[in-house]
């Protein structure tokens, strides 16, 4: 489970029990639904091509409006700006060679 949107408390009742215990919690993924968003896109032929996106709960995920924080769920507009993506290569290329 991505914990980024996770309200301070909000996980204690999956950590209720005892130790080794698992206790089912409606709210919460299980392994197999948190790994689905992240075999659609390297294994479905429904994105097949479909490059420089991002994926949340099976499906492409919305851009985020600036200020959007109490709303969960989402992407940055410059997570997807191909020119930001590429200002890391373009320094490591330029700091590898000297």
């Amino acid at each position: 489970m991505v914990q980024r949107s996770v309200a301070d408390g909000a996980l204690e009742p999956c950590r209720e029990g005892r130790a080794g215990d698992i206790i089912e919690q409606p709210c919460c993924k299980t392994p197999l639904q948190g790994a689905a968003t992240s075999v659609l896109p390297a294994a479905s032929p429904l994105v097949e091509g479909v490059t420089g996106r991002c994926f949340e709960d099976n499906r492409e995920a919305r851009t985020a409006a600036a200020g959007d924080a109490e709303r969960a769920g989402g992407v940055a507009p410059h997570a997807l700006d191909p020119h930001a993506a590429d200002r890391p290569w373009e320094y490591a290329a330029g700091t590898v060679g000297r």
